[in-house]
């Protein structure tokens, strides 16, 4: 659904719902959402993932240039 949606402000609110649900199985998708080209979006992202800031590897994620999502 995402990866369809060309509006940035659509974007944003699928993010901050999937944030909002606060399910461990959607880090990987969030880590994803992290290199999308709308900054916005990747604030989005980044505010959902703090909700796992206690995670070390979600931690170490953020922290990083990566491009790689391995959370698991």
């Amino acid at each position: 659904m995402l990866g369809r949606e060309t509006h940035s402000k659509v974007k944003r609110e699928i993010v901050s719902a999937i944030g909002r649900v606060r399910n461990p199985k959607n880090k990987e998708i969030l880590c994803t959402i992290l290199q999308d080209a709308d900054p916005k979006i990747v604030y989005q992202a980044i505010r959902a993932l703090l909700v796992f800031k206690n995670d070390q590897k979600v931690e170490q994620h953020l922290k990083s240039n990566s491009a790689e999502c391995n959370l698991q």
